[in-house]
């Protein structure tokens, strides 16, 4: 069958009733259409696998923290960078967002420190600095099953009420974490998913991810995807169709003719609400085979010098066995 190009859709919207609005507003139509078939379902055109770097505590050298302070100062060896910025940092109990780094032995901390000692000051303290929250893409719409890379171990995102109840204080920092994870708001620079993952890393980890993309905008040369019935977007342009020249009618003072251009318009969204829209939602698949497959994780045991990895039940211990 050949490809559908949204430009030809476009004129066969526009000759369904003769209308004069152009081949441009009919492809927005088109556009809006398919935005609002595919941001409510997982279709498989917009199934993607991604990943990230989550880097590795820091904790070289010493810090001195002073109550009521948001200075925090270093030594032994400790060299901060501006990459450090917006992580977290923590010597006794609570996490501290660093806000800026003013040097490589300085930096600024939100809340102050607000822990008392003996002390009026944690001085020349250990310290660890970790990455709790990962910023991803504005693009991604749907999250689906983690996969932490080196362990070969995959998550799904939990709430942040149950990954409170897992451990509310988020004091842990492991050489096998992340492990699990929550969407815990949205990121202030990008308005993308923000995720914090847990427990907090020790190393350098990559984690991979399956993950559901918002759709481009459908240009005049672009072809309708082939999951998506073309012809079915059509209707609910149709829709739209209907209600401009119902605008134009009224505008123009012929209320008769734009009430029946309004009675068209309705006819064509109970088509598109009751049946058409439902059928293409439920024609959808995405959540299957990209997402199953890296639930188990064990289809990495099928590659060439995959390594071991840790035995925590008996099937991990089958399928840990040599061929």
């Amino acid at each position: 069958m050949p490809p559908l190009y949204v430009a030809d859709l476009a004129k066969n919207v526009l000759a369904e009733y003769g209308s004069s609005c152009g081949v441009l507003l009919a492809a927005n139509w088109l556009d809006d259409k398919y935005r609002e078939v595919v941001t409510k379902a997982k279709f498989k055109h917009l199934r993607e696998v991604g990943n990230f770097l989550i880097p590795g505590q820091y904790n070289t050298g010493n810090a001195t923290f002073t109550e009521n302070s948001n200075i925090v100062n270093f030594a032994g060896g400790t060299v901060l960078s501006s990459a450090m910025v917006d992580r977290y940092i923590r010597v006794s109990i609570q996490w501290y967002r660093i806000t800026d780094v003013v040097s490589t032995t300085q930096c600024l901390i939100d809340p102050p420190f607000g822990e008392s000692a003996s002390a009026p000051a944690f001085a020349a303290a250990a310290f660890t600095i970790v990455t709790r929250y990962i910023d991803l893409p504005p693009d991604r719409r749907w999250l689906g099953t983690f996969l932490h890379m080196r362990l070969r171990k995959s998550f799904t995102l939990k709430s942040l009420d149950e990954l409170d109840a897992i451990d509310a204080e988020r004091y842990s920092v492991d050489s096998n974490g992340p492990l699990v994870g929550a969407e815990v708001g949205l990121s202030p620079q990008t308005g993308g998913k923000r995720i914090e993952l847990y427990p907090y890393c020790s190393n350098d980890e990559v984690i991979g991810y399956v993950f559901w993309k918002l759709p481009n905008k459908l240009q005049l040369g672009d072809v309708i995807p082939a999951v998506i019935d073309g012809f079915a977007l059509k209707e609910g342009a149709l829709v739209s169709l209907c209600r401009w020249e119902a605008g134009q009618a009224l505008r123009a003072g012929k209320a008769d003719i734009g009430g029946n251009w309004n009675n068209m318009a309705k006819t064509h969204d109970t088509k598109w609400m009751g049946r058409v829209l439902p059928q293409m939602i439920g024609s959808s698949n995405g959540d299957d085979d990209a997402t199953v497959i890296w639930q188990s994780a064990r289809f990495l045991n099928t590659q060439p010098n995959r390594g071991d990895y840790d035995v925590t039940n008996a099937q991990d211990y089958i399928w840990n066995k040599p061929l």
